[in-house]
């Protein structure tokens, strides 16, 4: 998983991150992957649910077994950086699909900076700022929300770029 980490995430060498924190971050990047199929709240899988597990109504990113869970994790703090998947914001955390030119960075994670309303699209850049390239909305996938990064950095210390 290093080696994949490490690929898929990129951070600004100038604005370096320890090893157990991009770690951290490419964990948190996966549960988009990962929560397609279970709850988020008691870790049901599609299988062993008694009926279909449900998406957020708006957000569209974590599935529940029951309204129960469902209420669990939104006074738990979904409710704070839950928004629709394609609200995309300054600072959040996105994978890049399908793109032709720069193939090579399909699958990858970045960082959203600013929306160039002239070209209609969103600049990425490395974790924490730099190297910034223009990418169509179409393109990009929310892994995790700014807010959600607000938290990362109060966990494990530091200053996101975006601030």
């Amino acid at each position: 998983m290093r080696i994949q980490a490490a690929a898929l995430i990129k951070v600004n060498p100038d604005r370096p991150l320890a090893e157990e924190k991009v770690q951290h971050l490419y964990r948190m990047c996966q549960r988009v992957v990962a929560f397609k199929s279970v709850c988020v709240v008691c870790k049901t899988t599609s299988g062993d649910a008694q009926r279909k597990l449900e998406y957020c109504a708006a957000c569209k990113t974590v599935k529940y077994c029951s309204k129960e869970c469902q209420r669990v994790h939104w006074k738990a703090g979904h409710k704070r950086c839950c928004r629709p998947a394609q609200d995309l914001r300054k600072g959040d955390i996105v994978q890049l699909q399908g793109l032709v030119a720069r193939s090579d960075l399909n699958g990858s994670y970045r960082e959203l900076g600013e929306f160039n309303q002239e070209k209609g699209r969103w600049e990425v850049t490395w974790l924490r700022g730099s190297n910034g390239i223009l990418i169509k909305p179409d393109n990009l996938v929310r892994a995790v929300t700014v807010e959600e990064m607000v938290d990362f950095y109060a966990i494990t210390g530091g200053i996101p770029s975006f601030f």
